[in-house]
């Protein structure tokens, strides 16, 4: 079925739904005996792919808006134009059935008085059929009244919704989707507020043609008030239920809510341990007053392995791969091996992460990485130890506390030199955007502070504090074109430039930093022309992603950024720009990426 047809018959279920319960209106159609399925009077087949009789389909009186292009996408007429009828009769009888199908689509749209006639003209050769349409007068909603049917259950009346809560007011177009979507409202308010059985039960619609006025009542049943319950699993094989049970976001006898079971869902599904879950609670509270919550889950894989590859003209050749275990000790442990390496840099590292740890929202995390750096601006080979712990505060905010050991060798203009450091890294973000890989909406911002003490040569105190940040935006609807913007601010207090150690330095330059430039050499040169890092960093970027057809896109973009000597970026001074344009390839896991830019400022190196 082409996607205009799937349109067309999403579209007429949804209506038929809406209105199946609303009241008839003073409406006619011209109308036609059987369906294109039966049997044409004349004795020929309905329809016929291989010839038959061609038609344009035309509306009228439709009026401005957007209700020509409603029917359009409810027409069978037009979702079934290349099944061609095989006979005059039968598109005569499609075109009768659509119009009733029309008269359907304009009571949706509140105007119960409606009419649509259909008409054919021409022959088999050069037919049309015309949907005439006269909408009438739009009605309006006069009234909107709840009636209990257990009016016992203490306090249900008074929790009861505003009508703009619901998306209604008194006077408003009486559209059959706003009303429908009205009873999810009020079904979910209950539900959220302590009743888990709330139930809008028939509904009631009173047309007044007189005054053109629409009046609705639905019957609701609240259920009894609850309170979360025990929650039990079913399907766990190789996960500790006891895990499971600390990602519970509520506590004992905590009022019912369905936000939270929503939420423990998405906790769950979020843990990677799953390939479904279900959480369901029950309709009938016990004697106590508590609803107890099934968990059904199907477990996934706990190991995986994964490779990438990456190329630029700055860094040469790259490439990664990773082995992971999730769920070490039936607590979602996590082991990640990864070997990851270019031209310029390579690195080993081991990482554990337990979840919940000791709190349903911390995770216990360490860290171990070896590391080789041959670049223009320092070599360096060094040992990495890290450990602490994370506390995810809400959907979108993550806190970290940490302590670093790292002992380094480096080589850089200043000579060769050993580096032992100890670090407190603090680091706060929020993550609001809408994809992991390939965001469209939301942003993300990030602080990271380190205060550093140890020996290179000489004692060493100095702390970086550097902040991250981007915002993403659709413009339009469909998603072809979205803005993203991003920007990178940092500085060091406490030492000289060439006194920190080459490797805890600013540097900007290169892919992921201003695209353009040479890796690293946006910033202080030494005076053979190689770069030196700065104490200060200040990096912008900007790009337009259009997505032209398909998975196929282009993004055009403008990247800007310099590093400093001093202690803070001078936000007035010079920086390095670039701009270029890039192609994207969307896959199921994330984009590629392939870029192009030139320097607008270009500086020597």
């Amino acid at each position: 079925m082409t996607d205009s047809r799937a349109s067309a018959f999403r579209f007429a279920v949804r209506s038929l739904a809406a209105l199946i319960a609303l009241a008839p209106a003073a409406a006619c159609a011209t109308t036609g005996a059987g369906t294109d399925g039966a049997p044409a009077l004349d004795g020929s087949a309905p329809f016929d792919e291989s010839g038959g009789i061609g038609y344009e389909v035309a509306f009228t009186g439709t009026g401005e808006g957007d209700l020509e292009d409603t029917m359009r996408a409810a027409s069978l007429l037009v979702a079934l134009a290349e099944r061609k009828p095989a006979s005059m009769v039968a598109l005569r009888r499609r075109a009768a059935e659509d119009a009733e199908r029309m008269v359907e689509v304009l009571r949706s749209r509140g105007f119960y008085a409606g009419r649509v006639r259909a008409g054919v003209t021409g022959g088999p050769d050069d037919a049309e059929v015309t949907l005439d349409v006269d909408p009438g007068p739009v009605y309006l909603l006069g009234d909107y009244a709840v009636r209990f049917t257990d009016p016992a259950a203490t306090g249900a009346p008074d929790l009861m919704p505003t009508l703009k809560e619901m998306g209604l007011h008194i006077g408003m177009f009486a559209e059959a989707d706003a009303i429908v979507a009205a009873e999810r409202v009020f079904e979910s308010h209950y539900r959220e507020h302590g009743y888990p059985a709330a139930r809008v039960g028939r509904r009631t619609v009173r047309v007044d043609h007189a005054q053109t006025l629409v009046e609705v009542e639905i019957a609701f049943s609240s259920g009894a008030p609850a309170t979360f319950g025990e929650v039990s699993f079913a399907g766990l094989e190789s996960v500790d239920a006891a895990y499971l049970r600390r990602l519970i976001p509520w506590s004992a006898d905590e009022r019912f809510a369905s936000s939270r079971l929503e939420r423990y869902r998405r906790r769950l599904r979020e843990t990677g341990l799953f390939a479904s879950v279900r959480a369901d609670a029950g309709r009938r509270p016990d004697p106590r007053g508590r609803v107890p919550v099934t968990v059904t889950v199907a477990e996934a894989p706990q190991r995986s392995i994964g490779t990438g590859a990456n190329y630029s003209t700055s860094e040469g050749p790259g490439g990664k791969v990773f082995w992971e275990h999730r769920n070490l000790h039936g607590g979602n442990e996590t082991l990640r091996l990864t070997a990851e390496g270019s031209l310029i840099e390579q690195r080993l590292e081991a990482e554990f992460r337990k979840p919940a740890y000791l709190h349903g929202n911390q995770n216990l995390l360490a860290l171990a990485e070896a590391t080789r750096v041959d670049s223009d601006a320092y070599e360096e080979l060094g040992l990495g130890l890290r450990g602490g712990l994370e506390r995810l505060t809400g959907p979108d905010w993550r806190t970290g506390v940490f302590g670093t050991f790292e002992l380094s060798r480096i080589t850089d203009s200043q000579g060769e030199r050993t580096s032992k450091l100890f670090g407190l890294p603090v680091e706060i973000e929020r993550d609001t955007s809408d994809d992991l890989l390939n965001p469209t909406e939301g942003g993300r911002i990030g602080l990271y502070a380190t205060p550093y003490a140890g020996h290179a040569d000489q004692s060493l105190f100095f702390g970086v504090v550097e902040t991250r940040g981007a915002v993403y935006r659709r413009l339009g609807d469909d998603g072809t074109f979205v803005a993203a913007a991003r920007g990178r601010v940092g500085g060091m207090l406490g030492e000289d430039r060439l006194t920190i150690p080459a490797n805890k330095r600013f540097y900007a330059g290169g892919g992921g930093s201003v695209r353009g430039y040479e890796y690293q050499v946006v910033g202080p040169l030494d005076g053979e022309g190689e770069p030196e890092g700065g104490r200060s960093v200040l990096e912008v970027g900007a790009e337009l992603r259009i997505r032209l057809f398909g998975d196929f896109g282009l993004v055009p973009f403008v990247d800007g950024g310099q590093t400093y000597g001093n202690a803070y970026p001078n936000l007035t001074g010079k920086l390095q720009w670039a701009a270029g344009l890039g192609v994207r390839y969307y896959t199921p896991i994330g984009p590629l990426r392939l870029d192009v830019a030139f320097p607008l400022n270009g500086r020597k190196k």
